[in-house]
């Protein structure tokens, strides 16, 4: 089935209230369910009352009205194109000529300490319907910063999906001088969101590939009647629904194929974990004091804090596998190439080990991109 048919039908099931989303996101469905999808979610989260407003805040809202549908990766975006839509649009290099009369547009930076005078000037009410945060950077301070001042009825921001639960890697620091110190290190893992927003009244409620909705206490349980079990999933549970276990994962997300020692079920869990604490980009954030890695996040602990009793663990408590790779990336410097190279070491020293159990490398798989998405 292809997107021309899947928006109709969607739209069929969820109700005839709908903004105007007629070129939303055209990613490979994943789910029947559509609160777990990309191209289908938003048409959930607009279609009913929420006991919210309609006023959608879009914190990282650039976008290009010139790709074709099939490329468009900001539903929210699109959405904000309508006269009909109301809400802020803010980017940091984006003139936001494209959006409707009714959006507010800025043009700027964000800074955390300004969330709250940014909300006000733009007029935005006490409980908007959606807060999207998209800017690569201390996202989850951000996320903070507004629900400190306003309420929406969900949140949907991009998270570091290299990073499964139990681990919690954040960015969880606004310093003026945040850098992104190599091609992985920003953001914040999918459980260092959920325990982000737990103070603030909110529930994970899916992952969509590299995406997580959340929603407001009063209207999880409603929620929750729509989803898979009728109840709200796990963090674990979510990852892998929503990205660990998704088919040809790294034919969808090729750059992501040099992770795989992170996440893949066939490593056990004890190097799973120290090839993500001995990872360099995750060693570069921690020292320049702008991020949190924690191996075994413990639940209601923000930010990352360990679980009660995890041992200490570096360089001769790592497994010998990770301690070579790591060795060998100390031989090269270089933005990103120290990187790159522990994760090209490590990952040909575990499929030697794993075999036929290692993952298929997606040679040519950018190549596929363009029939995957129309898929």
């Amino acid at each position: 089935m292809g997107w021309r048919e899947i928006l109709p039908f969607v739209a069929a099931q969820v109700g005839a209230q709908r903004p105007d989303v007629s070129h939303s996101y055209h990613n490979p469905i994943v789910s029947k369910n559509p609160w777990l999808n990309k191209n289908s979610w938003f048409l959930e989260v607009m279609g009913g009352h929420w006991n919210s407003s309609n006023y959608v805040i879009n914190f990282g809202a650039h976008y290009d009205p010139r790709k074709p549908v099939r490329d468009i990766d900001d539903v929210v975006s699109e959405h904000m194109r309508s006269n009909a839509a109301i809400g802020l649009a803010v980017d940091a290099d984006d003139p936001i000529k494209w959006a409707g009369k009714n959006i507010v547009r800025r043009t700027q930076f964000l800074v955390p300490d300004g969330v709250a005078a940014l909300l006000d000037g733009a007029g935005c009410p006490a409980m908007p319907r959606l807060l999207k945060v998209d800017i690569d950077s201390f996202d989850v301070v951000v996320v903070r910063a507004v629900l400190a001042v306003r309420k929406p009825a969900f949140v949907y921001v991009e998270i570091n999906e290299k990073f499964p639960p139990p681990v919690c890697y954040c960015n969880d620091r606004y310093l003026k001088r945040w850098r992104r110190l190599d091609g992985d290190a920003y953001g914040c893992s999918l459980l260092g969101y959920v325990e982000a927003l737990r103070p603030f009244g909110y529930a994970l409620v899916s992952v969509a590939l590299n995406d997580a909705l959340f929603a407001r206490g009063d209207v999880q349980a409603e929620v929750a009647r729509r989803l898979p079990g009728r109840k709200l999933p796990t963090p674990l549970a979510a990852w892998k629904l929503g990205y660990g276990e998704v088919h040809n994962i790294h034919e969808r997300f090729p750059w992501n194929y040099k992770n795989w020692p992170f996440y893949t079920e066939t490593v056990p869990m004890a190097i799973r974990l120290d090839a993500m604490e001995a990872y360099p980009t995750v060693r570069k954030g921690v020292a320049a004091g702008q991020a949190t890695f924690t191996r075994n996040a413990s639940t209601g602990s923000w930010p990352c804090a360990p679980t009660p009793n995890t041992p200490h663990t570096g360089l001769n408590t790592w497994n010998e596998h990770v301690r070579t790779a790591h060795g060998a990336a100390q031989k090269i410097k270089g933005k990103r190439m120290e990187s790159k190279r522990y994760l090209g070491a490590l990952g040909q020293i575990l499929a030697k080990d794993l075999g036929e159990n290692a993952p298929p490398d997606p040679r040519n798989a950018k190549a596929r991109l363009p029939m995957l998405n129309k898929l």
